[in-house]
């Protein structure tokens, strides 16, 4: 199973990232994910953060998860909600970039 969650469920996400039943993750701006750095991820976990983060710094989570070599991080121009077709802040061209890399669509 991959998963893709957005916000507070890419936070559920990146903790389900133990589970044997999940083979990867993709994590939109998922702001908690710093209260859960203990978490092992056992796949591949993809994060993806807004460079203009009004609540936290995108930058000190991944100094945060650094040690963990199934985790790639990018840090891309935009804010919270970048992904969000409905919100003011999407990034069509950078959330559909990502989204191909990741599930290798042509």
């Amino acid at each position: 199973m991959q998963l893709v969650g957005f916000s507070v469920g890419a936070t559920v996400a990146w903790l389900c990232s133990e589970h044997p039943a999940v083979q990867k993750v993709l994590c939109f701006y998922g702001s908690r994910i710093r209260s859960y750095t203990n978490v092992i991820p056992k796949v591949p976990v993809q994060m993806v953060f807004g460079k203009n983060e009004k609540a936290f710094s995108p930058e000190n989570v991944r100094i945060g998860l650094n040690e963990y070599t199934l985790v790639t991080f990018e840090i891309v121009e935009g804010a919270h909600g970048f992904a969000n077709l409905y919100n003011q802040m999407y990034r069509e061209q950078t959330t559909k970039r990502v989204l191909q890399q990741w599930f290798d669509l042509k």
